[in-house]
C-alpha cells in the first residue's frame, strides 16, 4: 500500500515542482 501511494504521489510532486520553476521563469523573463 505505501508503495502505491508513493508511486502516486511522487508524480504529482514533479508537477508541482515544475509548476513552481515554470512560474520563476517566466517572472524573471518579464
Amino acid at each position: 500500500m505505501n508503495g502505491v501511494s508513493v508511486s502516486a504521489a511522487a508524480p504529482s510532486a514533479q508537477q508541482l515542482k515544475q509548476a513552481l520553476a515554470v512560474k520563476e521563469f517566466r517572472i524573471a523573463w518579464s
